[in-house]
């Protein structure tokens, strides 16, 4: 047998029933081959450029706050532009979002006693913003450009409401009337110190901390006096003054305002401020010897019973307040408090009245129950 001869002989004859193929289409082929010839005439519009799409989430601060009855945490995810989410922390659902426009990124929360919630933001050219988020009209708004400073690190209220704002690069402290709809500045705090890190409002004073290096001033929000009260921190701690970079977190904590610090050879440290008495304790939360780690950030710090619980030692710590004692809880949580506050999760695993929520820096929020010693992380961003 010739294979040649046959192979010819079927190619042939596979040509010819192709042909006959395209000669005899049934009515449904005809009728795809018209609607294709009609698609290929259709015009579109220019293509409108959404975004790239979100593969991470990246969360820096948080706080938790109540609306429509709802224990809820408020937060920001940064990208392009920003994201700002209201989240039910029971339900682990999101509630609703709103895109801040030309904002990159925001490194702290408040909300005012109205609560307004009003957010620090950075923008993707640098530069301090203001903006707030309405819990009754469920919308976003900008407020004030802070000058022309590159960023916003740090923020707290007053009982009237008034918002106080700290910057970088010039370390200015400034304060928004949302009644006037007015910014006052401050000016510059302290020479040569770039940064106001951290915040906290007591009595009519400011408590900004300071960084490059460390300081905490206390400033007079009427009259805009203001004064160096962190001499003795550097004795407490045992080492060079120069060797504490920043004062990176605050929270009032009871009687104490509780200040994170931080640096190459200090480590993260936390010192205690006797708003009371206005002097220092001569105690601190240093760096474990076995973990080597140190206290985490925080913007709000849970308190029950008298004692206080910090993010510190890749766990929570729990903070006697009549003695500044601390217990490990035993937790491992290994990160910072976003935000933080007592929730019944209706969970028959969680102690009802002892179980932190806060959200961690991936967008997961973490359940940890400080009775049972237990933590529980769920997907929510």
């Amino acid at each position: 047998m010739n294979f040649r001869n046959v192979r010819n002989r079927s190619l042939a004859l596979l040509l010819v029933c192709a042909l006959g193929l395209g000669l005899f289409l049934p009515s449904w082929a005809q009728a795809a081959s018209e609607q294709g010839s009609k698609l290929s005439k259709m015009k579109f519009e220019t293509p409108v450029n959404l975004g790239y799409p979100i593969t991470s989430v990246s969360i820096n601060d948080g706080v938790m706050g109540v609306e429509d009855g709802k224990q809820v945490l408020y937060t920001t995810a940064s990208t392009t532009p920003a994201v700002f989410n209201v989240i039910d922390v029971k339900n682990n659902e999101r509630i609703r979002d709103f895109e801040l426009a030309g904002v990159a990124q925001s490194w702290r929360h408040v909300i005012a006693p109205d609560g307004t919630v009003y957010i620090g933001a950075i923008t993707s050219s640098g530069t301090g913003e203001l903006w707030s988020y309405s819990p009754m009209t469920k919308s976003v708004q900008k407020l004030k450009v802070m000058g022309s400073e590159k960023s916003v690190w740090s923020m707290t209220t007053d009982p009237d409401g008034n918002v106080y704002i700290g910057t970088y690069d010039n370390g200015k402290l400034f304060q928004y009337n949302p009644k006037t709809k007015e910014l006052r500045e401050y000016g510059t705090l302290l020479p040569g110190h770039n940064y106001i890190r951290s915040m906290a409002y007591v009595d009519g004073y400011i408590y900004a901390g300071m960084a490059l290096p460390f300081e905490v001033v206390k400033v007079d929000v009427k009259t805009g006096n203001s004064e160096v009260i962190s001499d003795e921190v550097p004795g407490i701690l045992g080492i060079e003054h120069e060797k504490i970079q920043f004062a990176y977190d605050m929270a009032v904590v009871d009687k104490y305002l509780f200040v994170k610090a931080s640096g190459d050879e200090s480590g993260l440290v936390m010192v205690y401020y006797n708003l009371k008495e206005q002097k220092w304790e001569n105690s601190f939360i240093g760096v474990d010897p076995v973990s080597g780690k140190g206290v985490m950030s925080y913007n709000q710090i849970p308190v029950a019973d008298g004692k206080a619980y910090v993010p510190a030692h890749g766990g929570i710590l729990e903070v006697d307040l009549a003695t500044l004692k601390t217990r490990n809880t035993g937790i491992s949580f290994a990160t910072s408090l976003r935000g933080a506050a007592w929730v019944n999760m209706n969970d028959p695993e969680l102690t009802p009245d002892r179980t932190i929520v806060t959200i961690q820096g991936n967008g997961k929020l973490s359940a940890l129950d400080v009775k049972k010693e237990s933590a529980r992380i769920c997907q929510v961003l």
